[in-house]
């Protein structure tokens, strides 16, 4: 395949070299950040870069996804170009409270409150050994 004469082909390549151009020079490292608290474990997640909406946060099961994604605007008759600039997954320790964790958007930033579960029991408890047969 000659690239130079598919013209389609190399106005696609420069479309995606200037989004990874403007992406590596025109945004701020995303910053993201985990507070231990004595009852809860706060995550902080920012860039000033881009706009509120693309972040994107879902869960599933016990992990938390977290996505920043840049968004290229381009020409009504062409689909829109998106880069991801931040993905993080995390798998959530069974001592959150899955049911209770809230986001809030505050100042600029974004912040995940994991509250932990109240009713997991501070000590260990024995377990007793029975043994096979015997009544």
């Amino acid at each position: 395949m000659n690239i130079l004469g598919n013209k389609e082909h190399l106005r696609n390549l420069l479309q995606y070299g200037d989004l990874m151009n403007t992406v590596n020079g025109g945004t701020a490292h995303t910053s993201f950040i985990i507070e231990n608290h004595a009852d809860e474990i706060i995550i902080k997640i920012s860039n000033k870069t881009v706009p509120e909406d693309a972040f994107k946060f879902f869960m599933q099961q016990n992990q938390l996804i977290m996505h920043v994604l840049h968004m290229e605007k381009t020409k009504s008759d062409e689909p829109q170009l998106a880069f991801p600039i931040f993905s993080r997954v995390l798998i959530l320790p069974y001592y959150i409270d899955i049911s209770r964790i809230e986001a809030f958007y505050i100042d600029g930033e974004f912040r995940i409150r994991l509250p932990f579960n109240q009713n997991i029991p501070k000590t260990p408890k024995p377990l007793e050994v029975k043994k096979p047969g015997a009544d």
